[in-house]
């Protein structure tokens, strides 16, 4: 392939200087006046102009950095210092070693920050959720553990039972078989809570885990 290619009427060209062959720049630019023309023309009859409102594409600049400073910045911002249309731009140079090494520092660091937020979040969604569950339960307790005389099951209000499930799935349905969601009225909610007697009922659970928080504040990030 010889530079005479960049000829061939196949070759996508930019308005503007550095842009277009000469004469290939003349067609375009009197390509875009006729469709700005056709536009107006169209739409003065009623019709839907816009079609015909065509933006050629024009030269853009590429960027120069001035220092080790900028273009660490414009990798790490980009992600792109393991890509080579990165490190090269428009043929230019961007990047050395010492700019690499730099932004892939950089990177790990901010990586290293969302793992420990991600990870501060979920123990605060687990010190939530089990509040929540031991609230229930305490004022389960302390109201006098009203049980549904028809079917035997808690009876708690939908937050309460909510609140006890959401604590209790992943520890009683240890394969996963269950998901939240199926949780969504007071009856499922009590009704799972009544039918769990697998060694231990709901309440028993729940007791056992008040006595557990007492001796081990952070218990809810291992379980029960």
């Amino acid at each position: 392939m010889t530079g005479n290619a960049a000829n061939d009427p196949k070759v996508r060209h930019e308005l503007g200087d550095g842009g277009a062959p000469p004469e290939a720049a003349i067609r375009m630019k009197a390509l875009n006046k006729e469709y700005r023309k056709t536009a107006k023309v169209l739409t003065g009859m009623g019709f839907n102009g816009g079609v015909m409102d065509v933006k050629l594409p024009k030269v853009k600049k590429a960027g120069v950095f001035e220092d080790n400073k900028a273009r660490i910045q414009y990798l790490v911002d980009n992600r792109c210092m393991n890509k080579a249309g990165g490190l090269f731009k428009t043929g230019l140079l961007v990047a050395n070693c010492q700019v690499v090494n730099e932004c892939n520092r950089r990177v790990a660091g901010v990586e290293k920050k969302k793992m420990e937020a991600a990870a501060t979040k979920k123990v605060d969604q687990s010190v939530d959720t089990w509040n929540k569950a031991k609230g229930a339960y305490v004022e389960w307790v302390t109201t006098g553990r009203k049980v549904d005389d028809a079917n035997g099951c808690p009876d708690l209000d939908r937050p309460s039972s909510y609140a006890v499930v959401k604590f209790l799935l992943p520890k009683i349905d240890i394969k996963g078989e269950l998901r939240l969601k199926d949780f969504g009225t007071m009856k499922k909610c009590n009704t799972w809570l009544g039918g769990i007697g697998r060694g231990m009922t709901w309440d028993e659970h729940m007791e056992a885990a008040v006595a557990k928080s007492m001796e081990n504040p952070l218990f809810t990030l291992g379980g029960v």
